[in-house]
């Protein structure tokens, strides 16, 4: 009998095949959505409600410098939690548009600007207010999510909208309901998830497509190097503080 994990590797392998091949022609409309903003001197971010994408895609080598983390959360300390029956619960839907609304502010998210959202199943509210006020606010959304898991899971948001049906681009990363793929025997429960080992291979494919992009359009792409050759330090630093001197000079903080 093959080994377990053999087994996951080539679940992993023949989902990755499938899944890189469909979805060339989706990343390279989303290298073309962020080449185009970062050319116009706009910003590229990425805002992940998992457990990936802003750690592997932020300050790696290889990485594009451009790549900004979205990030906000609220955390309450309370040593009496279990005395008070609201800690814990989840925030209603209001609470969360203005939560949103405040932490957007405060980003200083622009016209213009692209932002990845990366959500296994786009259904929550939390993602899809995300995308809905940037949509608003005239942002380029490009969504990273799977459509078949997405299709399985009732959209939670008063809108009915999932993350899907909001973005400029979608990139689906095939993840199946439940995302592990191994089943053991003696448990239903299986093992091996594959979304994020999907959501990185398709990011850096879809890195690759916008240095491309840029050069071809006359533009240096600013890439970071690893810190651990000699001068890669130094030099990451000045190609942090090119990029961060574009804004300065249109006025942004």
């Amino acid at each position: 009998m093959e080994s377990p994990a053999l087994q996951y590797w080539q679940a992993l392998r023949a989902l990755l095949e499938t899944t890189v091949t469909s979805q060339v022609p989706a990343i390279e409309r989303a290298a073309e959505l962020a080449a185009d903003a970062l050319v116009a001197g706009h910003r590229l971010y990425v805002y992940d409600t998992g457990h990936l994408l802003s750690r592997e895609l932020v300050n790696r080598a290889g990485g594009l410098v451009a790549l900004t983390p979205l990030t906000f959360h609220l955390a309450v300390d309370n040593t009496i939690a279990h005395e008070m029956p609201r800690v814990g619960r989840e925030p209603d839907e209001e609470e969360i548009r203005g939560y949103v609304r405040y932490a957007l502010g405060q980003a200083g998210v622009r016209a213009g600007d692209a932002v990845i959202i990366g959500s296994v199943t786009g259904a929550r509210v939390l993602p899809v207010e995300v995308a809905l006020q940037l949509r608003a606010a005239g942002v380029r959304l490009i969504g990273l999510t799977s459509r078949e898991y997405s299709a399985f899971v009732p959209a939670r948001h008063s809108s009915g909208k999932k993350l899907a049906d909001l973005c400029d681009v979608v990139i689906d990363n095939h993840c199946l309901v439940g995302d592990a793929v191994l089943p053991m025997a003696g448990d239903s429960v299986r093992v091996g998830p594959t979304s994020g080992i999907s959501a990185a291979t398709l990011m850096w494919m879809f890195c690759a497509e916008v240095v491309a992009r840029q050069r071809d359009r006359g533009k240096t792409p600013l890439v970071l190097e690893s810190m651990n050759l000699p001068g890669a330090v130094e030099r990451n630093r000045k190609k942090a503080l090119q990029y961060l001197s574009a804004f300065e000079e249109d006025g942004d903080d």
